[in-house]
């Protein structure tokens, strides 16, 4: 278990800013894979497979769909896009960039 590790870490070396900072993101982490679990079960098979867009105009629908394959037309978003699709993983800050453009530039917030 990595929070473990740093654990160990902290009791020979002492805390510090990043050893703080990984545990917290860690915990932020589990936090978020334990939400989405929770919500996973509440749904059925079929229906969490499917995409849903509750309440969008067709527009919104559309670009939705754009943003997650990767398609707006803005080349970071879509790389970081694509790269999630790629590997299922994407980098914190990039995750935090995709989202706020995703609200803020596309407007999408339902």
């Amino acid at each position: 278990d990595f929070a473990r590790e740093i654990q160990k870490y902290e009791k020979i070396k002492g805390q510090c800013d990043s050893s703080k900072a990984m545990l917290k993101n860690l915990k932020f982490r589990d936090y978020l894979h334990f939400k989405g679990w929770v919500a996973s079960q509440s749904l059925g098979k079929a229906e969490s497979q499917e995409r849903h867009h509750a309440d969008l105009e067709p527009f919104e629908e559309f670009m939705v769909d754009r943003w997650i394959e990767g398609l707006t037309g803005f080349p970071f978003i879509d790389a970081c896009m694509r790269e999630l699709k790629a590997t299922g993983y994407l980098a914190f800050p990039s995750r935090q960039v995709v989202a706020h453009f995703f609200v803020h530039i596309m407007g999408i917030k339902n």
